[in-house]
Order: C-alpha cells, then sequence, then structure tokens
C-alpha cells in the first residue's frame, strides 16, 4: 500500500466486512497515512490497537450502513425523507448515486459476482452460501424476464 501512497498511506479505509477478529481493524491502521481516517461500517472486533492509532492520530469512526435513514422507522417504513438541505446522503440518495455510477460504467461489479442462479433455485444458492464448503464473493439471483409479474392489490385493514 505504501507504493501506492508513495509512502504516505492512504487517506482513508472504509471497513466493510464482518469478523470477529479485530485484525482488519489494525490492518487499516497500519495503511493508514498520519492523521487519516478509518471509517468501520461492517461488525467487526474494535481492539483497537492504541500504538498504532494514537502515533498516527487516526480518526476512527462506526457508521451505520447505507447513511442516515437506516434504522429510522419514520425514514424506512413510512417513506419520511430528510430535507436535502441538511441530509445530503441519505440511505435511499447513496443507493441511487451509486445504481447511476453503476449505470454510467463508472464502477465496474462484475468482478464482484462470483455466482449466478436462476430464482427457483435460491434455496441452493442460500445453501452453498451458508454450507461454507465453496467460496462465494457477490451471489447474484436472475428472474426469468418473460414471466409476466403479476400484481395484487391487499384488502385494507380497518
Amino acid at each position: 500500500m505504501t507504493r501506492f501512497s508513495q509512502g504516505q498511506g492512504v487517506d482513508a479505509v472504509i471497513i466493510a466486512a464482518t469478523a470477529r477478529s479485530s485484525e482488519i481493524v489494525s490492518v487499516a491502521g497500519e495503511i493508514s497515512r498520519l492523521k487519516g481516517r478509518v471509517v468501520a461500517v461492517g461488525l467487526v472486533g474494535l481492539d483497537v490497537p492504541r500504538d498504532i492509532y494514537y502515533k498516527k492520530e487516526l480518526d476512527l469512526r462506526l457508521s451505520m450502513s447505507y447513511g442516515p435513514g437506516r434504522y429510522d422507522v419514520e425514514y424506512e417504513e413510512r417513506g419520511h425523507d430528510y430535507p436535502f438541505a441538511y441530509v445530503r446522503w441519505s440511505e435511499q440518495r447513496n443507493m441511487q448515486a451509486f445504481l447511476e455510477l453503476i449505470a454510467a460504467g463508472r464502477i465496474d461489479v462484475r468482478s464482484l459476482i462470483s455466482h449466478r442462479f436462476s430464482f427457483d433455485q435460491a434455496l441452493s444458492a442460500y445453501e452453498m452460501i451458508t454450507g461454507g464448503k465453496e467460496a462465494s464473493l457477490g451471489v447474484i439471483l436472475e428472474y426469468n424476464p418473460s414471466l409476466s409479474l403479476q400484481r395484487y392489490r391487499l384488502p385494507i385493514m380497518v
């Protein structure tokens, strides 16, 4: 990593992983530059190596996944958005920007896809992921586009 940053270390590290160990947090500190930032989005061990973080004066932040709005019932379930002037990057706006970057070809996610399954093989896909016998990174469930979608109107409960 020091070759990439001319020996300075990286400006920021985003940890988007799940691990019981704190090793990821240690590696993030090692590759960070002086006064860099480490953001833990995933569920990782937080036994922070004080020596590394202290000497580099690193900023360690914990962040909810997706951004503002996550776990907010008013936002996620009732659809009450935050005013743009106060919350620039809400959960929905983050996802929208990401999907636009993929559609424009500015982010290539093909290398993240390790397996594809038809939707009727979803149980097999889940068993493969949880079984641990085969490594998987990104698993895509593909829907048959020739199937017609049916809409259902639910009765209003009073």
